[in-house]
C-alpha cells in the first residue's frame, strides 16, 4: 500500500506574518500574512440559511482578524475577508492575505502583542467565538488565535484615576481605604474566592476573602507603603482566574463616598497556551 502524505481535513499553516514593530495611534498601516492549506479539504464555517422549506447549513468562507492585545484584554481588532474566500481554497495552495488597518487614535502608550486568526464572522452570535486553530500548536493561545509577536504603540498618555487617598476623618500617617469591586466569570457565584491582593513594585502582598454576596471589598493600606502623588499598578488575582490590573493615583485628601476601584472581570482561561492555569498566567 502506498504512503499517503496527504493531511485528512482542513489543515492551515501560517507560513509568515508581516507587520511593523513600532505604530503611532490614528494612523494606517498594512498587515500581511502567507498561509498554506495542507488539508485535503478547504477550510469552511457552517452558515445557516432560511428558505422557503428548510433550513439548512452551508460551507462558508472565515475572516481573518488582527489583534492587539494588553493587560489580557482586547485593545483593538481589525476584521476582514479573505480573498479568495477559504471555503474555496484547494490542496497545498499558498494563500497571501495583505491589508491597510487603520489603527484606533484611542490606543495609548506602550507595548501590545499582535495575535491573528481565522474566525466565524457570525460566531458573535452564539455561545462564544470560534477560532479556526492553525498547525502551529505552539503559538497558539487557548482560544485558537496565534501569538505572533509584539508591537510598540505610540498613542495617547491616560492620566491614572484618582482613587485611594486618606480619608478626611483619619490622621496623616494613619492609613488608607481601598474600595474594591470584581466580578468572576466561569464560576457559580454561591460562595467566597480568596483573592490575592498585590502593588507592582512595592513589598505588599494580602490574602482578603472576597464574599459573594457583595461586588465590594474594604482593605486597609498603610500610608508607608505608598507615596503620595504617584500612580501605582494594582493587581488582583484568584486561582483559577486570570489576574486583573489596574493603575490609580494616590493624591491627598481626596477620598469621595462611594469611590471604588473596579478591576472588571476575573476570567478563567489559559494565557500563555501551556494547557494548564499556573503563575505564568
Amino acid at each position: 500500500m502506498p504512503a499517503c502524505n496527504q493531511i485528512i481535513g482542513a489543515k492551515v499553516g501560517l507560513k509568515e506574518v508581516t507587520y511593523p514593530e513600532s505604530v503611532v495611534a490614528g494612523q494606517t498601516y498594512t498587515l500581511a500574512a502567507k498561509m498554506v492549506n495542507l488539508g485535503d479539504v478547504p477550510p469552511f464555517r457552517p452558515k445557516r440559511i432560511n428558505n422557503s422549506t428548510i433550513p439548512k447549513d452551508i460551507a462558508a468562507s472565515y475572516q481573518i482578524s488582527f489583534q492587539l492585545i494588553k493587560d489580557n484584554q482586547v485593545a483593538f481588532a481589525a476584521n476582514a475577508d479573505l480573498n479568495p474566500p477559504s471555503d474555496n481554497w484547494t490542496t497545498n495552495q499558498e494563500i497571501t492575505f495583505s491589508s491597510a488597518v487603520p489603527l484606533s487614535a484611542n490606543l495609548t502608550t506602550g507595548d501590545y502583542e499582535l495575535r491573528l486568526a481565522l474566525f466565524d464572522p457570525e460566531g458573535r452570535d452564539k455561545f462564544r467565538q470560534e477560532y479556526f486553530r492553525f498547525l502551529n500548536k505552539d503559538i497558539l493561545d487557548s482560544e485558537g488565535k496565534a501569538k505572533i509577536g509584539a508591537i510598540y504603540v505610540q498613542g495617547t498618555s491616560v492620566t491614572p484615576t484618582t482613587i485611594l487617598s486618606p480619608a478626611p476623618t483619619q490622621a496623616t500617617g494613619a492609613g488608607w481605604f481601598l474600595n474594591f469591586k470584581t466580578e468572576f466569570e466561569g464560576k457559580d457565584q454561591d460562595r467566597s474566592f480568596l483573592i490575592k491582593f498585590m502593588i507592582k513594585g512595592q513589598n505588599f502582598l494580602k490574602y482578603l476573602l472576597y464574599p459573594s454576596e457583595t461586588p465590594y471589598r474594604t482593605t486597609y493600606l498603610k500610608v508607608t507603603e505608598l507615596t503620595i502623588n504617584q500612580a501605582y499598578d494594582f493587581i488582583l488575582s484568584s486561582f483559577p482566574f486570570l489576574k486583573s490590573k489596574r493603575n490609580y493615583f494616590i493624591k491627598p485628601r481626596v477620598n469621595p463616598t462611594g469611590s471604588v476601584a473596579d478591576f472588571g472581570n476575573l476570567n478563567t482561561g489559559d494565557l500563555n497556551g501551556d494547557n494548564q492555569i499556573n503563575g505564568l498566567d
